[in-house]
Protein backbone atom coordinates (compact mmCIF):
# COMPACT_ATOMS: atom_id res chain seq x y z
CA UNK A 1 0.00 0.00 0.00
CA UNK A 2 0.96 3.81 -0.58
CA UNK A 3 0.62 6.16 1.80
CA UNK A 4 0.64 9.82 0.55
CA UNK A 5 4.33 11.96 0.86
CA UNK A 6 2.45 14.38 2.50
CA UNK A 7 1.22 11.61 5.35
CA UNK A 8 4.10 9.76 5.32
CA UNK A 9 6.13 13.29 6.21
CA UNK A 10 4.20 14.07 9.25
CA UNK A 11 3.88 10.44 10.55
CA UNK A 12 8.00 10.95 10.08
CA UNK A 13 8.21 13.82 11.97
CA UNK A 14 6.52 12.36 15.10
CA UNK A 15 8.92 10.25 15.57
CA UNK A 16 11.89 12.74 14.69
CA UNK A 17 12.56 10.86 11.69
CA UNK A 18 12.93 12.20 8.32
CA UNK A 19 11.42 10.93 5.00
CA UNK A 20 14.84 9.94 3.79
CA UNK A 21 15.58 8.24 6.60
CA UNK A 22 12.72 5.66 5.99
CA UNK A 23 13.11 2.72 3.72
CA UNK A 24 9.55 0.90 2.51
CA UNK A 25 8.90 -2.97 3.30
CA UNK A 26 5.71 -3.23 1.80
CA UNK A 27 2.65 -3.86 4.03
CA UNK A 28 -0.82 -4.75 2.50
CA UNK A 29 -3.44 -3.01 4.61
CA UNK A 30 -1.19 -0.29 5.86
CA UNK A 31 2.73 0.71 5.44
CA UNK A 32 5.70 -0.33 7.33
CA UNK A 33 8.78 1.12 6.71
CA UNK A 34 12.52 0.36 8.13
CA UNK A 35 15.34 2.62 9.79
CA UNK A 36 17.60 2.49 11.88
CA UNK A 37 18.63 4.63 15.34
CA UNK A 38 21.99 4.26 17.07
CA UNK A 39 23.02 1.43 15.04
CA UNK A 40 19.26 -0.42 15.48
CA UNK A 41 17.20 -1.40 13.30
CA UNK A 42 13.34 -0.12 13.68
CA UNK A 43 9.77 -0.42 11.89
CA UNK A 44 7.54 2.49 11.01
CA UNK A 45 3.78 1.60 10.66
CA UNK A 46 1.32 3.85 9.13
CA UNK A 47 -2.28 2.05 9.39
CA UNK A 48 -4.99 3.93 7.32
CA UNK A 49 -8.03 3.48 9.76
CA UNK A 50 -11.65 5.03 8.81
CA UNK A 51 -12.58 8.23 10.96
CA UNK A 52 -15.92 6.86 11.67
CA UNK A 53 -14.74 4.54 14.07
CA UNK A 54 -12.55 7.16 16.60
CA UNK A 55 -11.45 4.22 18.62
CA UNK A 56 -9.09 2.56 16.78
CA UNK A 57 -6.13 4.18 18.16
CA UNK A 58 -7.21 2.99 21.66
CA UNK A 59 -7.85 -0.42 20.15
CA UNK A 60 -4.05 -0.58 18.72
CA UNK A 61 -2.85 1.02 22.33
CA UNK A 62 -4.24 -1.93 24.18
CA UNK A 63 -2.83 -4.84 21.11
CA UNK A 64 0.55 -2.82 21.78
CA UNK A 65 0.46 -3.16 25.52
CA UNK A 66 -0.17 -7.02 25.23
CA UNK A 67 2.87 -7.27 23.06
CA UNK A 68 5.02 -5.39 25.30
CA UNK A 69 3.84 -7.36 28.30
CA UNK A 70 4.92 -10.52 26.48
CA UNK A 71 8.44 -9.03 25.55
CA UNK A 72 9.04 -8.12 28.82
CA UNK A 73 8.68 -11.79 29.89
CA UNK A 74 10.83 -13.56 27.21
CA UNK A 75 8.76 -13.75 24.11
CA UNK A 76 10.61 -12.77 21.01
CA UNK A 77 8.52 -10.62 19.49
CA UNK A 78 8.99 -6.92 17.33
CA UNK A 79 8.75 -4.89 20.46
CA UNK A 80 6.78 -1.65 20.47
CA UNK A 81 8.83 1.33 21.13
CA UNK A 82 7.22 4.09 22.45
CA UNK A 83 7.72 7.67 20.69
CA UNK A 84 9.08 11.03 21.90
CA UNK A 85 5.62 11.88 23.24
CA UNK A 86 5.43 8.66 25.34
CA UNK A 87 2.71 7.18 23.69
CA UNK A 88 2.60 3.69 21.92
CA UNK A 89 0.41 5.35 19.23
CA UNK A 90 0.37 8.60 17.53
CA UNK A 91 -2.10 9.61 14.83
CA UNK A 92 -2.05 12.10 11.76
CA UNK A 93 -5.77 13.08 10.41
CA UNK A 94 -7.85 13.92 7.16
CA UNK A 95 -11.05 14.65 6.57
CA UNK A 96 -12.24 11.49 6.20
CA UNK A 97 -9.12 9.00 7.56
CA UNK A 98 -7.08 8.79 10.88
CA UNK A 99 -3.43 7.46 10.01
CA UNK A 100 -2.09 5.41 13.41
CA UNK A 101 1.56 5.29 13.71
CA UNK A 102 3.66 3.43 15.87
CA UNK A 103 6.96 1.91 15.83
CA UNK A 104 8.69 -1.35 16.35
CA UNK A 105 11.91 -2.92 17.00
CA UNK A 106 12.98 -4.88 13.59
CA UNK A 107 12.40 -8.76 14.05
CA UNK A 108 15.32 -10.89 13.49
CA UNK A 109 15.33 -13.77 10.75
CA UNK A 110 13.71 -14.83 8.04
CA UNK A 111 10.45 -16.51 6.75
CA UNK A 112 11.26 -19.95 5.99
CA UNK A 113 10.29 -21.79 2.85
CA UNK A 114 7.59 -24.07 4.69
CA UNK A 115 6.65 -26.01 1.64
CA UNK A 116 10.70 -27.77 2.25
CA UNK A 117 9.96 -28.82 5.15
CA UNK A 118 7.22 -31.39 4.42
CA UNK A 119 8.98 -34.63 5.89
CA UNK A 120 11.86 -32.59 7.72
CA UNK A 121 13.65 -31.60 10.24
CA UNK A 122 10.66 -31.41 13.36
CA UNK A 123 12.40 -28.81 15.26
CA UNK A 124 10.51 -26.27 13.30
CA UNK A 125 7.20 -27.59 14.20
CA UNK A 126 8.38 -28.47 17.87
CA UNK A 127 9.89 -24.15 18.41
CA UNK A 128 6.36 -23.32 16.81
CA UNK A 129 4.49 -25.28 19.77
CA UNK A 130 6.61 -23.88 22.51
CA UNK A 131 6.14 -20.22 21.11
CA UNK A 132 1.83 -21.00 20.95
CA UNK A 133 2.65 -22.76 24.80
CA UNK A 134 4.68 -19.66 25.89
CA UNK A 135 2.17 -16.80 24.99
CA UNK A 136 -0.40 -18.59 26.38
CA UNK A 137 0.92 -19.71 30.11
CA UNK A 138 1.33 -15.61 29.76
CA UNK A 139 -1.46 -14.67 28.69
CA UNK A 140 -3.34 -16.34 32.04
CA UNK A 141 -1.90 -13.92 33.99
CA UNK A 142 -2.11 -10.89 32.02
CA UNK A 143 -4.23 -7.48 33.45
CA UNK A 144 -7.17 -8.13 30.73
CA UNK A 145 -8.41 -11.40 29.71
CA UNK A 146 -12.38 -11.19 28.23
CA UNK A 147 -14.32 -8.12 27.43
CA UNK A 148 -15.94 -7.12 31.03
CA UNK A 149 -19.39 -7.05 30.26
CA UNK A 150 -20.63 -6.39 33.39
CA UNK A 151 -20.06 -2.84 33.07
CA UNK A 152 -17.81 -2.63 36.38
CA UNK A 153 -14.86 -1.61 34.49
CA UNK A 154 -14.10 0.29 30.85
CA UNK A 155 -14.16 -2.98 27.92
CA UNK A 156 -11.76 -3.53 26.43
CA UNK A 157 -11.60 -2.52 23.15
CA UNK A 158 -10.08 -5.80 21.79
CA UNK A 159 -12.22 -7.64 19.48
CA UNK A 160 -13.75 -10.92 21.02
CA UNK A 161 -14.43 -14.36 19.11
CA UNK A 162 -18.07 -13.69 18.82
CA UNK A 163 -17.64 -10.72 16.88
CA UNK A 164 -15.18 -12.30 15.07
CA UNK A 165 -17.21 -14.53 14.01
CA UNK A 166 -19.90 -12.73 13.22
CA UNK A 167 -17.96 -10.82 10.84
CA UNK A 168 -16.86 -14.02 8.96
CA UNK A 169 -20.66 -14.96 9.09
CA UNK A 170 -21.72 -11.53 7.23
CA UNK A 171 -18.65 -12.43 4.97
CA UNK A 172 -19.50 -15.33 3.58
CA UNK A 173 -21.19 -15.64 0.70
CA UNK A 174 -22.61 -18.86 0.42
CA UNK A 175 -25.36 -20.09 2.35
CA UNK A 176 -24.45 -23.59 3.51
CA UNK A 177 -20.92 -22.76 4.30
CA UNK A 178 -22.69 -19.69 6.97
CA UNK A 179 -24.72 -22.20 8.13
CA UNK A 180 -22.17 -24.49 9.25
CA UNK A 181 -20.24 -21.57 10.60
CA UNK A 182 -22.82 -20.65 12.54
CA UNK A 183 -23.47 -24.11 13.62
CA UNK A 184 -19.87 -24.34 14.68
CA UNK A 185 -20.17 -20.98 16.72
CA UNK A 186 -23.32 -22.47 18.72
CA UNK A 187 -21.19 -25.55 19.67
CA UNK A 188 -18.24 -22.45 20.71
CA UNK A 189 -20.73 -21.14 23.13
CA UNK A 190 -21.35 -24.24 24.93
CA UNK A 191 -17.54 -24.16 26.28
CA UNK A 192 -16.51 -23.05 29.86
CA UNK A 193 -14.78 -19.53 29.66
CA UNK A 194 -12.11 -19.56 32.08
CA UNK A 195 -8.22 -18.28 32.68
CA UNK A 196 -7.45 -21.52 32.02
CA UNK A 197 -8.56 -22.11 28.18
CA UNK A 198 -9.39 -18.50 27.26
CA UNK A 199 -7.48 -15.13 26.73
CA UNK A 200 -5.84 -13.05 24.40
CA UNK A 201 -4.48 -15.02 21.68
CA UNK A 202 -2.15 -13.65 18.27
CA UNK A 203 -4.88 -15.53 16.26
CA UNK A 204 -2.90 -15.98 12.97
CA UNK A 205 -0.06 -17.29 13.72
CA UNK A 206 0.90 -19.21 10.35
CA UNK A 207 4.36 -19.18 9.11
CA UNK A 208 4.40 -15.74 7.28
CA UNK A 209 4.03 -14.37 10.75
CA UNK A 210 6.88 -16.01 11.81
CA UNK A 211 10.39 -15.18 11.47
CA UNK A 212 13.00 -17.78 12.45
CA UNK A 213 17.22 -17.18 13.14
CA UNK A 214 20.00 -19.71 11.68
CA UNK A 215 20.00 -20.95 15.60
CA UNK A 216 15.90 -21.63 14.72
CA UNK A 217 14.90 -18.78 17.09
CA UNK A 218 11.21 -18.19 16.06
CA UNK A 219 10.16 -14.09 16.70
CA UNK A 220 6.51 -13.24 16.01
CA UNK A 221 5.03 -10.78 14.15
CA UNK A 222 1.66 -9.27 12.85
CA UNK A 223 -0.94 -9.21 16.02
CA UNK A 224 -3.22 -6.93 13.55
CA UNK A 225 -5.73 -9.73 14.65
CA UNK A 226 -4.71 -10.68 18.21
CA UNK A 227 -8.46 -11.76 19.87
CA UNK A 228 -10.23 -13.15 23.59
CA UNK A 229 -10.27 -16.44 22.66
CA UNK A 230 -9.88 -19.62 23.22
CA UNK A 231 -6.24 -21.02 23.63
CA UNK A 232 -6.97 -23.70 21.23
CA UNK A 233 -7.75 -22.11 18.29
CA UNK A 234 -3.73 -20.83 17.96
CA UNK A 235 -3.57 -24.31 17.81
CA UNK A 236 -6.21 -25.21 15.36
CA UNK A 237 -4.42 -22.38 13.17
CA UNK A 238 -1.10 -24.23 13.80
CA UNK A 239 -2.67 -27.30 12.60
CA UNK A 240 -4.68 -26.63 9.74
CA UNK A 241 -1.44 -24.55 8.40
CA UNK A 242 0.83 -27.77 8.59
CA UNK A 243 -1.74 -30.36 7.39
CA UNK A 244 -3.02 -28.10 4.50
CA UNK A 245 0.63 -27.35 3.42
Amino acid sequence: MKIDPQILSQAAQLVNLHVSDLRPLGGMEGMALEFNRDGMPYVLKITPKSRENPTEAKRLEEKLAFIDFLAENGVRVSRPILSPNGNWVETVQTEKTIYLVNTLTKAEGKHLDFYQLRGGDPTFFQSWGQVIGQMHRLAKSYKSWQKDSTGRSPSSLIDDWQTEHQFFANWCQYDDVRAKWIELGHQIEKLPINRACFGLIHNDLHPWNMLVTPQGEITVIDFDVCTYHFFIKDIAIAMFFANWN
